[in-house]
């Protein structure tokens, strides 16, 4: 019983106030008051004990519900790993060519991002064992090229990844402050440009912090600029991001060697085009085709040309007869010295001869290509050329590199709109190509020159032969005549030929031509008041045996006013104007001199057949 009933109970029994029937009940009273404080008890004790028993079962639910939780959440999270591995496995495994490994980088760096793991660079180091240089594939959110080579510097942290990959470790990470990471960058952006607003973001960024997974024959790295190191889940997640890619890297290397024999099957197809190209070759002037198609296959090669052509040497090495294509339209040949130019491009191509290279390369920019063309338009023949090409709506290139590639008797040119090391094998290989046909060429030239020979020596004996047979000098017109009908078919573009007789202290001499026309009437013409006649005639009176004359532009406009406003001239061109006939925009007036006068012949373009002029002025001289 409670103690204080039994107090109260027993105060009761004690007092003798109460009758027997009053205590009988307050007793009862409080037995049952007792019983139900025991009942009350009881159930408190049991409800007590039920409230633990809930509470440690409710503690242990919550704990399993928590555990459960953190499993389904760590399950989603490798559904979600998974699932972004797949997207790259999936991209991987897709690629077609070798160059689509910017498709899977910037895959795997999308993939990163969405697993919420701060990244701003992710790249590809590939084959980084093999050298300490760095070949990487790259995904950023800046403007960079998505394939890059870095040649190795010196710099600690290029180092500290050396020596790691070195000791063959799987696992590279750094952290680089501000001053560390700027001095880095420093030297890695003088490799290779970037935009102005790019290197400011670089060089204002905090710090860097880079990890990097080495696998077998490719890296995979990642890297912040907030300096913020990589957690080691975030580590292990990048290790499985290469790994996936190392599966599927095989494939990868298929695609290069695919491509790469596609590739050299299509070189050995434009050198056997080439080599075809040239051994067909039945005379010499057909160059110029082999050189046009030189660069429709150098271009169809995927190299960014602007000219290719073939130059052959002469004798002094101090010049060479270019004969090239730019942009698939032929050139006709030109003559290009390159000595006493004061053209350093030209020097330095000098250089290289003098040397003996194989291989030069030579960049050209600013003042520099713009003092090489404005030397190369002073040229007669070349500013033609240049002029030819412009008013086909090419524009001269402002920036080019030559590449000189020698053979025995010279080198072939081919120049680029930009810096192509991936094509100068190619170079050489076609070089080497024509080495091997060049003998023919040789053998056609030397074949040519012997039948050029005798059709000199034929037109040389006709022209004889009629002189010897003039019965008077009126029939001098027909030597003109028959000296224009020979010479027309040895020289190109020829306008007018015939004789000048001069007499010294004669302000006039008389001129004897002829053209497609046929003979113009004897008529003569001032030696004074015009600079070309006075320059040709006193270099007869001094004994000259040869001299040019060439007029273009203003000179040449002053020259055919000067004519016009001559009666006997102005009647002749009137005729000539009638017939359809338009004055020259450019021409040259050869003189090969005999005793009493001189052999004239009119180009509308340069020509090299001066010897022969002079060869035609010795017969006439014989039999004059």
């Amino acid at each position: 019983m409670n103690q204080h009933l039994k107090n109260i109970l027993s105060i009761i029994e004690g007092n003798e106030s109460f009758s027997a029937e009053q205590k009988a009940a307050l007793s009862k009273s409080i037995k049952d008051a007792d019983k139900e404080l025991e009942i009350t008890a009881f159930k408190l004790d049991r409800t007590e004990k039920v409230k633990k028993t809930t509470a440690i079962l409710l503690e242990e639910t919550i704990e399993e519900l928590e555990q459960k939780r953190k499993a389904v959440e760590a399950q989603n999270k490798e559904l979600e790993i998974e699932s972004v591995l797949e997207k790259v496995r999936s991209r991987s495994l897709s690629m077609q060519k070798s160059d689509e490994l910017k498709d899977v980088i910037q895959v795997i760096y999308e993939q990163l991002l969405h697993l919420n793991i701060l990244v701003e660079h992710a790249g590809f180091i590939m084959d980084y064992k093999t050298n300490d240089d760095m070949h990487i594939w790259l995904a950023d959110k800046h403007e960079v090229p998505s394939e890059i080579v870095i040649s190795y510097f010196d710099s600690p942290h290029w180092n500290s990844f050396v020596e790691a990959k070195r000791a063959g470790k799987d696992f590279f990470a750094n952290l680089l402050d501000f001053e560390e990471k700027n001095k880095f960058y420093k030297q890695l952006l003088n490799l290779f440009p970037v935009a102005d607003d790019t290197k400011e973001y670089y060089f204002n960024c905090p710090a860097l912090a880079i990890s990097t997974i080495l696998l077998d024959n490719v890296g995979l790295y990642i890297e912040n600029f907030l300096g913020k190191v990589y957690t080691e889940e975030e580590n292990s997640i990048l290790m499985r991001f290469g790994k996936v890619f190392q599966q599927t890297y095989t494939r990868f290397n298929d695609l290069q060697q695919a491509e790469a024999n596609a590739r050299e099957a299509k070189i050995e197809m434009a050198l056997e085009k080439i080599r075809s190209r040239t051994m067909a070759m039945q005379h010499s002037n057909e160059l110029p085709e082999a050189a046009n198609l030189l660069f429709l296959e150098v271009q169809a090669l995927g190299i960014p040309a602007w000219s290719c052509g073939y130059n052959i040497l002469s004798e002094d090495k101090k010049s060479s007869t270019c004969i090239m294509s730019s942009e698939g339209q032929m050139q006709s040949a030109f003559l290009l010295p390159f000595t006493n130019s004061g053209e350093p491009s030209f020097a330095e191509w000098m250089g290289a001869i003098e040397k003996e290279e194989s291989f030069f390369v030579q960049e050209l920019s600013g003042k520099k290509i713009e003092d090489h063309y404005n030397y190369m338009k002073t040229l007669p023949q070349v500013g033609l050329v240049i002029k030819e090409l412009v008013d086909a709506g090419l524009s001269l290139p402002i920036y080019q590199i030559n590449h000189l590639s020698f053979f025995n008797g010279g080198f072939l040119l081919f120049i680029t709109y930009e810096q192509v090391p991936h094509a100068h094998d190619i170079f050489k290989r076609f070089t080497k190509v024509f080495e091997q046909t060049y003998t023919r060429f040789l053998d056609l030239k030397k074949a040519e020159a012997r039948a050029r020979e005798a059709q000199i020596e034929t037109a040389l004996e006709k022209i004889r032969s009629r002189t010897m047979g003039m019965q008077k000098s009126a029939e001098l017109g027909d030597v003109a005549t028959i000296l224009f009908k020979e010479l027309n078919q040895l020289v190109e573009n020829l306008w007018t030929c015939g004789f000048v007789l001069c007499e010294k202290n004669r302000d006039e001499d008389e001129w004897w031509l002829s053209d497609e026309q046929g003979f113009i009437p004897a008529f003569y013409l001032p030696n004074v008041g015009d600079v070309t006649h006075a320059n040709i005639y006193n270099a007869w009176k001094n004994g000259a045996t040869y001299h040019t004359e060439q007029l273009e532009g203003e000179a040449l406009k002053e020259h055919y006013d000067w004519l016009m406003n001559l009666p006997e001239a102005r009647k002749i061109f009137d005729d000539m104007l009638a017939s359809r006939f338009v004055l020259p925009v450019w021409q040259k007036l050869h003189c090969a001199f005999f005793k009493t006068g001189y052999l004239v012949i009119i180009t509308q373009v340069p020509c090299p057949e001066e010897e022969i002029f002079k060869r035609f002025a010795q017969v006439f001289d014989l039999t004059y």
